[in-house]
């Protein structure tokens, strides 16, 4: 399980390195949901202004998200917008 964040640069850059990774533990249950052992936030503040930041979903191995944050297929594996920035607690793998 990681989850990454990338500056939007990631989007036509491939070799752009993640601002941040995280690699909670999680559960992976028969109705195709993981559920992660704590949230994940990604705060407005960790990365640049004026920027939309890149969310990477990462479950046993496959990629299941790498895309803008605010896009609907974000909203769609189980983030999140807050008043902050973004956060999720469980992630639906369910293709």
């Amino acid at each position: 399980m990681m989850l990454n964040l990338f500056p939007e640069e990631r989007k036509w850059k491939e070799d752009t390195p993640a601002v941040t990774t995280y690699s909670p533990d999680a559960v992976i249950t028969s109705d195709e949901k993981v559920y992660l052992a704590e949230r994940v936030s990604f705060p407005d503040r960790s990365h640049p202004p004026g920027r939309d930041p890149v969310i990477e979903i990462v479950v046993e191995g496959q990629l299941f998200y790498r895309d803008k944050a605010k896009y609907q297929g974000a909203q769609n594996v189980g983030l999140k917008r807050c008043r902050n920035g973004y956060y999720i607690d469980t992630i639906s793998i369910r293709e």
